[in-house]
């Protein structure tokens, strides 16, 4: 799936019908125009400083400005895009004013314009908010955090947790590198070859034409070094690959890779393997510094020469545990606009 500062005008579109959620929140443009009743700069920006001290204390999140709510459904639902008047609020002031009125500061927040004509005349704000790694306190001295449908003040030791937050460990697992060369992949073992490139004998026909290579890494997003952990990843994929010669064999795998390993192959049987999943892992014990990557493995496989990775054709779902924290979860869309062909690297 997009990033929210990736989402166009069919992503919007397509929340229509959509109810807000733990990560979601929709505000009528009207939260923006100075023109209306009761309106003024310093209302936008308590109200705006509520939210996303809302969503930094809980898991982060996406909040539009634009889209109106059915306030007569239960739950409300996205009903409408509004157009938001950009001649005042323009993308530089509105990030501006967000980080300016949340304490502490909080990085990683980005600010998406999304035009709804081709004239630039109306817009929509795509606002993304990471999670913190304290507790963030709004405009009006109050923390806030989510709920399924709302922001509400935190009670004293929910305030006191999240400023624990950032003591532990945590990170997320990355692709680093994705690449992507035209390199047939041949059943047999013995390989003998015409000039043009085709291969003589039976049963050594190219079954895949496309290789693709990945490299998946840990990185360090919390305040702390991590010394241990342990991670686990699962490929998940459509029926795409079902039609594939080695499709099958993705089903119902998992691996698991622990700090303290020596470096040794393993055979997870990823779906069109072309060759093998390595382990490197030093005897010493790691120590992964805030912002730092480390290696977790390198897989490849191929697709035959029409088709291409879409949207949830595959995915790799993750696990990590890391000392003193409940585990950390997440998954990463292997799509076809990763990958660089060659040897380029693409985070």
């Amino acid at each position: 799936m997009k990033h929210p500062w990736q989402w166009d005008i069919t992503d919007l579109d397509n929340l229509i019908g959509q109810p807000e959620s733990l990560r979601l929140e929709f505000k009528d443009a009207r939260l923006l125009d100075l023109n209306q009743k009761g309106n003024s700069i310093n209302k936008v920006v308590t109200e705006l400083s509520k939210e996303v001290s809302a969503f930094a204390n809980t898991e982060g999140g996406t909040l539009i400005i634009g889209i109106e709510e059915d306030k007569d459904s239960k739950p409300r639902v996205a009903l409408r895009i509004s157009s938001v008047d950009i001649s005042f609020w323009n993308p530089e002031k509105l990030q501006q004013i967000i980080s300016s009125n949340i304490s502490p500061p909080l990085p990683g927040i980005r600010v998406k314009l999304v035009y709804l004509d081709v004239e630039r005349s109306s817009c929509v704000y795509v606002i993304y908010i990471p999670t913190g790694t304290t507790a963030y306190q709004a405009k009006d001295h109050i923390y806030y955090g989510r709920s399924e449908y709302e922001s509400k003040a935190l009670p004293d030791h929910e305030i006191r947790m999240r400023m624990f937050r950032g003591k532990v460990p945590n990170a997320t697992l990355i692709i680093k590198k994705a690449n992507r060369e035209n390199k047939p992949i041949y059943l047999g073992q013995e390989r003998r070859f015409l000039e043009d490139g085709e291969i003589l004998g039976e049963g050594y026909k190219p079954i895949l034409e496309s290789q693709y290579s990945l490299q998946v890494f840990l990185k360090n997003i919390g305040e702390t070094n991590i010394q241990a952990f342990k991670c686990r990843i699962k490929f998940v994929y459509s029926e795409l690959f079902d039609e594939c010669a080695f499709g099958k064999m993705l089903r119902n795998n998992e691996y698991s890779f622990k700090e303290g390993w020596q470096e040794q192959e393993i055979r997870p049987a990823l779906g069109m393997l072309s060759g093998k999943t390595d382990i490197e892992r030093p005897k010493m014990k790691v120590n992964i510094f805030p912002d730092d990557t480390f290696f977790i493995c390198r897989c490849s496989f191929g697709l035959e020469k029409a088709q291409r990775l879409l949207e949830d054709d595959l995915l790799l779902k993750w696990t990590l545990y890391l000392e003193d924290r409940t585990p950390c979860q997440g998954e990463i869309e292997i799509r076809e606009d990763i990958f660089t062909n060659g040897k380029n690297s693409q985070e």
